[in-house]
């Protein structure tokens, strides 16, 4: 198709004009200024690291793109605890749309089918495939493009439209006006303007009303007159022979014609009364959106420009000139009804979306009729999962948009914006003395506060982020948890797997395209450094499936040890998981004997207004159910992956995981607590959802505007006291998982065993928990990827490798839990597909597990003596690790990797840098080091 791969290459030469991201080596590094940032009238209480100006009340502006200016983030010298996470200060609020060309060659492209709706993120590929029937008729590969290209220029999708999928029924939201409504019309006849100068014209077919008889419809055997009776009662977009004498966009349905064989079904001019009726249903506007004025002929027949013009039609036997379009000189009626029946009838087959969406015929027979051509048409133009609008734009009433070329609609498994943009931080880790709740406890931080700054940047961006490390004893590593990482394997901070740890004295700069926007965090992946402070959010700006007015930025909840890490971890092999002493709310609370410590506080929530709040769990052994006293949470995204809204009181959130809930406030004005509370399911002895010795005060206040602070006597809800994930978790993008390549039961089973469940002999201390038998343990000195360099495939056992060779192809994992512990499991480089999740151990029956639109995400709750079942595509080579996100159990062994596609991850990353940061790291763990405990890996290492 050299029409469209030429296309192509002058989109991609179009594409290499935009200005390239910069390497840390060339010029200075760009980020976004805060002195840009504005805020709504909502104020903090207590010491604050920062001081933001504040503004009147009202939806939270978006940054245009031309406010970016040149900073670095330093090293800040204050170590009070932070007591506010800043209630609206609009930390992270959206960064407006970058108007730079965005690259078309690095945005997957589906495969063609029978017919694809044109996307003007994927032209070429998406847009109406060339047939080659159409060469006799005149069209040549390359007017088939242009015409293409000019359909998508010319059509932008209206903005009216908006859909959900809820439990595998489709429900459509249609929000019509007068204009909206005639979009069909108008579209259509744009759609004519190219079709009608060779001859065809697009038609919307209507339905019949009554039952048809087999005389009453074509085909040659009774299952096709069977199928024709039933498509014969919806509405089909179809292409057929041009009809000069009118200009009509509707035909009546060819299926309801009586035909002979030699004398194939074609569309048939509705009446004018029926034209009257129609216009009436769908009123026109006085332009038909692209400029093109319009006219109704007497009796209420449209007429535009394309239907008077003469434009030539070659002729496939002689090259002469046809004289008119809807003429059939030099073309034989045959000729043109064969291309009409091949290339033109929308069947129920027909993939109309790229990603897979089902066709369109599938979805009619549920949508009210009255609402089919507007709800089709809507499908048809914005290619419902690539919506191009160019006036969309991020706002508090638009939030469902983003830049003008992606929206909620675009799945960043598939499509992402690349802005040119690098968003440069420091990190510098420290030992400090810090008292988050009063309690003075030596601790590893960021930038010299707990928890370590923000990072933020909008989808698309590169972000680079320098980490220094300047801890006295002991190496680090700074993992991006959640960032899939695609092509930057050696970016996903794993000591011992992607790297060697970033030794004292040294940094290591991390550089990646950020594919995926919501909320997640970064922490060391160095042994449990995280649970010592090495630790902070990020927050990636990006659409969202309900609007609100301001962006309250992220909120880290996590259980909090006054021992270390290292200490409490000795203790958990011999004595069982420790009890947290406290937990802490963005890194502050009263302590449990309320002697010291502050609760973090905001005042000056708006009546009225809706509030975006990103919760994400930072701990190291406690989940919580989270709940806001007399206020409802409406849950959008959960970890990276966008959900169809519900309400609900109470969110139950796992280690790692990130919920992204929207918040009204619509109660009396007045203080009202925020509480993280850890579950105790009565079946598993107090163990299953962590403990906490201040478990019931681990609380924040929410204060209304105009009301004096003070602690709140508002009652909670009813706290469910499980550790499940949510229940109502329906994907934005609706996917469904191929049932047919789920092989049961030869499934790759993973059983996951510990205390007093593992049948092997008692391993050395630490590893007390293990996969299928095997716990992990890494080397510090020689990860995974240096193997890679080095061609060897004798790996230690205990590195724990599954590999999976093969490219692009569904892998599927029943993971089993053996132990009376449940266990959050979380996955590198990947979003996984959550098939199944019961609290039986003994997974047995298939059909049970869901591959319709299952959830997805990161992390997900492995129940305690039940199964996991989840599934990913490997479609992004590297080195992944799978781990159980409690830190006590990961250190004690509970790991794997998939080492995927390892024959493809040196022509995708730099192994080079690999090596020299061994190196380094070798040269310092060999002559600088000093034996202690802090350096010595006395645990799985990860």
């Amino acid at each position: 198709m050299s029409g469209a791969l030429s296309l192509l290459a002058e989109l991609d030469k179009e594409t290499n004009k935009a200005p390239s991201r910069k390497n840390s080596q060339a010029k200075p590094r760009t980020s976004r200024s805060t002195a840009n940032s504005r805020s709504s009238s909502v104020q903090s209480r207590g010491p604050s690291q920062t001081q933001r100006p504040t503004s009147a009340p009202g939806p939270s502006p978006v940054i245009p793109p031309q406010n970016i200016t040149p900073r670095r983030t330093t090293q800040s010298t204050n170590v009070t605890p932070r007591t506010s996470f800043e209630l609206g200060t609009e930390r992270s609020r959206s960064q407006g749309p970058d108007s730079r060309r965005v690259s078309f060659a690095e945005a997957p492209r589906p495969q063609t089918r029978t017919l694809m709706i044109p996307s003007k993120e994927n032209m070429p590929s998406s847009g109406f495939p060339y047939n080659i029937k159409l060469n006799k008729y005149g069209v040549s590969e390359h007017e088939w493009s242009q015409f293409t290209k000019e359909i998508i220029e010319t059509l932008p999708p209206s903005k009216s439209f908006s859909w959900l999928w809820k439990r595998g029924k489709i429900t459509a939201i249609i929000k019509r006006d007068l204009q909206y409504e005639s979009e069909l019309k108008s579209a259509l006849r744009q759609w004519n303007k190219g079709f009608r100068r060779r001859g065809f014209q697009v038609y919307l077919e209507i339905p019949v009303e009554k039952d048809l008889t087999d005389d009453e419809v074509s085909g040659d055997t009774k299952e096709e007159k069977k199928q024709a009776k039933k498509d014969a009662k919806k509405f089909r977009f179809i292409i057929g022979a041009g009809n000069s004498s009118s200009s009509s966009v509707y035909s009546r349905t060819s299926l309801a014609e009586s035909v002979s064989r030699e004398d194939k079904a074609k569309p048939a001019p509705i009446s004018r009364e029926e034209e009257d009726q129609l216009n009436q249903k769908f009123p026109q506007a006085q332009t038909n959106g692209t400029g093109t004025a319009t006219s109704t002929t007497e009796g209420g027949h449209d007429e535009d420009e394309s239907s008077i013009e003469k434009a030539p039609i070659l002729s496939p036997s002689t090259d002469t000139v046809d004289h008119a379009p809807g003429s059939t000189q030099g073309i034989g009626p045959t000729e043109r009804r064969d291309l009409y029946t091949e290339i033109c009838i929308l069947d129920e087959n027909l993939t109309i979306t790229s990603g897979g969406f089902m066709g369109l015929l599938l979805l009619w027979p549920l949508i009210p009729r009255i609402a089919l051509p507007t709800f089709v048409m809507e499908l048809a133009l914005s290619n419902i999962k690539r919506t191009s609008t160019s006036n969309c734009l991020n706002t508090a009433s638009s939030r469902n948009c983003w830049n003008g070329n992606y929206s909620i609609d675009t799945d960043s498994e598939e499509a992402w914006p690349d802005t040119g943009v690098v968003v440069a931080y420091t990190l510098t880790i420290t030992n400090q003395t810090m008292s988050p709740d009063g309690t003075p406890r030596w601790m590893l931080v960021v930038n010299g506060t707990y928890p370590g700054p923000t990072i933020t940047a909008n989808w698309g961006d590169t972000l680079e982020i320098t980490v220094a490390n300047q801890i006295i004893t002991d190496g680090v590593s700074i993992h991006w948890h959640g960032i899939v990482q695609k092509n930057t394997n050696t970016m996903d901070g794993v000591n011992g797997i992607t790297e060697c740890p970033i030794p004292p004295g040294s940094s290591k700069i991390y550089k990646f395209l950020a594919t995926q926007h919501g909320t997640s965090w970064y922490h060391s992946h160095h042994a449990a450094q995280y649970g010592d402070g090495v630790l902070g959010s990020i927050v990636i700006n990006g659409p969202a499936s309900l609007n609100y007015d301001h962006d309250l930025g992220p909120l880290p909840i996590t259980d909090f040890y006054y021992k270390s890490t290292y200490e409490e971890g000795l203790l958990s092999v011999s004595k069982g998981p420790p009890k947290a002493d406290n937990g802490l709310i963005n890194g502050t609370n009263r302590n449990p004997h309320k002697t010291a410590g502050v609760y973090n506080q905001a005042s000056g929530l708006v009546p009225g207004a809706k509030y975006r709040l990103r919760i994400i769990n930072t701990s190291i052994d406690n989940h919580f159910q989270v709940t806001l006293d007399s206020h409802s949470f409406q849950v959008i995204q959960t970890d990276f992956v966008p959900i169809q809204p519900y309400t609900t009181n109470t969110v139950f959130i796992a280690i790692g995981q990130r919920y992204d809930v929207i918040i009204t406030a619509d109660q009396t004005p007045s203080n009202y607590w925020f509480r993280a509370i850890v579950p105790k399911p009565p079946t598993q002895k107090g163990f299953g959802c962590g403990q906490n010795a201040n478990n019931g005060s681990i609380n924040a206040i929410f204060s209304y505007q105009g009301v004096e602070l003070s602690e709140p006597t508002s009652n909670s809800f009813l706290i469910p006291q499980s550790c499940e994930d949510e229940t109502q978790l329906v994907s934005w993008h609706e996917k469904a998982v191929p049932e047919n390549e789920f092989v049961w039961p030869t499934a790759q089973e993973l059983v996951v065993t510990g205390p007093g469940s593992s049948s092997l002999p008692k391993a050395p201390a630490p590893y007390i928990w293990s996969i299928n038998d095997t716990y992990m343990e890494i080397e510090w000195d020689k990860p995974t990827l240096q193997y890679v360099t080095q061609g060897n495939k004798n790996y230690n056992v205990h590195q724990s490798i599954i590999e999976l060779p093969d490219a692009n192809v569904w892998t599927f994992w029943i993971i089993k839990n053996a132990a009376a512990v449940p266990h959050p499991i979380h996955l590198h480089g990947h979003d996984f597909y959550i098939l199944g999740q019961e609290n039986s151990v003994n997974f047995t029956d298939k059909s049970t597990l869901n591959f319709a639109n299952p959830a997805r995400r990161d992390v997900a709750m492995l129940p305690a003596l039940g199964y996991l079942v989840i599934a990913f595509v490997t479609d992004n080579p590297g080195a992944w690790l799978l781990h159980c996100h409690i830190a006590f159990h990961v250190g004690e062994g509970l790991a794997l990797q998939f080492l995927e596609r390892e024959s493809e991850i040196a022509q995708r990353v730099d192994l080079s840098a690999v090596d020299a940061e061994c190196k380094t790291w070798d040269a310092w763990y060999n002559t600088e080091r000093v034996d202690n405990a802090w350096n010595t890996e006395f645990d799985s290492g990860v």
